[in-house]
């Protein structure tokens, strides 16, 4: 049976959901992940997309929004600064 999955704007419904799949992949706590993607969701231009099939299931979702100026540059020295 083959299953059609649909790519949708990410919603509010499907926070649990995607908070439970990013946990389960990259480990923490549900409760402070589901505050941290409800701060990401008010930074200017967010956009969340979510893969669904006809029975609703979650099979995985992306967002992103703009960066504030500066942003990647502190980001970069945090995360790859001792590579240097």
């Amino acid at each position: 049976m083959e299953t059609t999955i649909n790519l949708i704007k990410l919603a509010p419904i499907y926070l649990d959901k995607i908070v439970d799949i990013y946990c389960r992949v990259h480990g923490g706590d549900f409760d402070s992940t589901k505050d941290r993607f409800e701060c990401h969701v008010t930074y200017e231009g967010y956009q969340g997309l979510v893969a669904v099939d006809e029975n609703d299931k979650v099979h995985g979702f992306v967002y992103g929004y703009t960066s504030l100026p500066d942003q990647s540059k502190v980001q970069y020295e945090k995360w790859l600064g001792s590579l240097k």
